[in-house]
């Protein structure tokens, strides 16, 4: 598909000046001596004004009619090439393989996207309950609900594997994650889910 060039045009209005100092409009006073400027370069329509949006914190967020609220997620954090979520994927990858008898998990995944599939096994669930079940607990988790879906036993394992991670190894609720962080959309979930 071909692209028409990307032009920058000036899209405000041209009022032509008149001796007595209104602008082309009649009965509108209009001043001839502000400069104007492009308003995709950032700045505002009007010189006097010294705010522009690349001098606002990528940290802030702006609410309708609201306070500016700091916000933390994967999106506003600085470029980094080893936190990408390709390079989380890779080095979790590494890490399960590590695990005995996770070959038969990773065996599976498809080699050229390290993200999607092993997003996808890990919100299986079962995956989780053979990492907690390595530990030899004393009671090993599992699945008991014939009668559920696969999506429902999905959660169950997911909940099982939180539960007994906060509860039995004492992991902080700030360290862990929810059944969303990992079965919803956002990667920002995910890599809660995917860090330790």
């Amino acid at each position: 598909m071909a692209h028409a060039p990307l032009l920058r045009t000036n899209t405000a209005p041209v009022f032509q000046s008149h001796p007595n100092g209104a602008g082309g409009l009649p009965h509108q006073s209009m001043s001839s001596s502000a400069p104007r400027t492009s308003q995709l370069s950032g700045s505002t329509a009007y010189a006097g004004s010294s705010t522009s949006l690349t001098s606002l914190n990528s940290d802030m967020t702006v609410v309708a009619n609201g306070p500016v609220v700091a916000t933390s997620n994967i999106i506003n954090q600085k470029a980094d090439a080893s936190r990408s979520l390709y390079q989380i994927c890779i080095s979790l990858k590494q890490r399960l393989a590590q695990v005995p008898g996770f070959e038969q998990f990773l065996e599976h995944l498809d080699p050229t996207d390290p993200v999607d599939p092993l997003w996808n096994l890990l919100r299986s669930g079962y995956p989780l309950l053979l990492i907690y079940n390595t530990l030899r607990p004393a009671e090993p988790l599992a699945v008991d609900d014939p009668n559920a879906s696969d999506a429902k036993k999905s959660k169950i394992a997911i909940f099982k594997f939180v539960q007994a991670c906060m509860k039995e190894l004492q992991v902080p609720p700030a360290d862990s994650f929810v059944i969303t962080d990992l079965m919803g959309t956002d990667t920002s979930g995910f890599v809660k889910a995917s860090i330790p």
